[in-house]
């Protein structure tokens, strides 16, 4: 699990996870997100994302605040 929290216009590039799931929970901010060839959405507050495995992913900071999130892996990622 980890705390993570992007500046307006700050960008988690596109990727992906080979075997983790991943869970976000939006705490706070708007966050535009985009899932592989899907059309980006906009989520804000309370909004949970899932994302399987292998699925390229990307996330970006809308204004005007910081974007904050709660973000679970499973398997954990090692770091």
């Amino acid at each position: 699990m980890a705390h993570g929290t992007l500046k307006p216009g700050g960008v988690a590039d596109r990727h992906f996870h080979d075997i983790q799931y991943q869970a976000m929970y939006v705490l706070g901010g708007l966050a535009k997100i985009s899932l592989w060839v899907q059309a980006s959405q906009n989520v804000g507050a309370g909004s949970i994302i899932r994302i399987p495995p292998g699925l390229t992913h990307e996330v970006k900071s809308m204004e005007p605040d910081d974007l904050e999130l709660l973000i679970v892996y499973s398997p954990p990622i090692s770091r």
